[in-house]
């Protein structure tokens, strides 16, 4: 209307970005985070020869207990078949993976694994965090750190388990570092993480180019990086330098707290290679 200034155009950014800022500090996104794929038992069959040709027999599936929580958490243990092994691995040592997957879905989207894993050797158990699969409770922060803790138990308490790997993918590389760490107050002989991020904090300024604080967006907050600085057991780190979903930067932002803290410690980028493959 004539006569009324219209509103500065310089103005229009700051303020959207403002009415953002206060929109994300009131709507948090961890549910993006936590992209679970609930189910129940029953859903999950382990009985059929086609399941990457792994003898059901050597395939345990159950419910375990939580701590004094009252929830259960799903695992499955998948014992190697001790007739294909290598000449070279002792068949009795009972080396096995703890594997965290990521934070998609549930542990039958990580089972194609369980031949990668069994073909070097290894026993492997998976497990769901609360919340995902057949595992009941809430998904939190805290509640992933304790289900990795219970399932370590779980294998600690099996007469067939030796000497124990954590391996994290993606997300899982949270607890699977909590674990190595004296916070995990478990006896880990190793630490694995594939294209694990240093920290939730660095995945929001890395999806937003802003300096936002990472509480900002999420309550899940998975400080890799403080943890790395904290890990003495033989650590492997491995990363794709095409990784666009957890760029390569954060691998070696966790890379310069590792590199001094055990000469066994490995750091491997796969060339081309993504998230995923």
């Amino acid at each position: 209307m004539k006569g009324e200034r219209a509103p500065a155009r310089w103005l229009l950014f700051p303020l959207a970005l403002l009415f953002g800022s206060v929109l994300v500090s009131c709507v948090k996104l961890d549910f993006f985070l936590f992209d679970s794929d609930p189910a129940e038992l029953e859903d999950y069959d382990f009985t059929s020869e086609a399941l990457d040709g792994i003898d059901p027999e050597r395939i345990t599936s159950e419910l375990i207990e939580v701590g004094d929580s009252g929830e259960r958490i799903h695992v499955v243990f998948v014992s190697r078949d001790v007739t294909e092994l290598d000449p070279r691995i002792d068949p009795n040592d009972g080396v096995t993976i703890l594997f965290s997957h990521g934070n998609r879905a549930d542990l039958i989207t990580y089972w194609y694994r369980a031949g990668y894993f069994e073909d070097m050797g290894f026993n492997v158990l998976f497990y769901d965090y609360r919340g995902y699969g057949a595992s009941e409770g809430e998904t939190t922060e805290d509640n992933t750190l304790r289900d990795v803790e219970a399932a370590y138990d779980y294998l600690r308490a099996r007469d067939d388990v030796g000497v124990i790997l954590s391996y994290g993918y993606s997300m899982g590389g949270g607890p699977a570092m909590h674990l190595c760490s004296p916070d995990g107050g478990r006896n880990v002989a190793a630490c694995i993480t594939e294209s694990a991020f240093a920290s939730t904090a660095l995945v929001v300024e890395s999806g937003t180019n802003f300096e936002l604080p990472g509480t900002w967006l999420l309550d899940v907050q998975y400080d890799n990086e403080a943890l790395a600085g904290r890990i003495d057991i033989p650590f492997l780190l491995m990363h794709g330098d095409l990784d666009r979903r957890v760029g390569y930067e954060h691998a070696h932002v966790l890379w310069e707290q590792l590199r001094n803290r055990n000469p066994l410690n490995r750091f491997v980028t796969f060339w081309g290679a993504g998230h995923r493959n």
